[in-house]
């Protein structure tokens, strides 16, 4: 919660609309507000890789 909090770190769940299954997650980290950028990660079941 403290990463959270501090805009440090968020970590987001990816979700299919149509089975509510969740399949992976987006990370926002690393803020930089003087520069107004940040890193953005993701990961998903290996099941959904080569998807489009």
């Amino acid at each position: 919660m403290k990463r959270f909090d501090n805009r440090w770190f968020i970590r987001l769940g990816i979700v299919r609309k149509d089975s509510n299954e969740l399949i992976g997650s987006v990370a926002l980290h690393h803020f930089d507000y003087e520069e107004n950028k940040l890193e953005i990660g993701y990961n998903l079941k290996e099941v959904y890789w080569k998807k489009g």
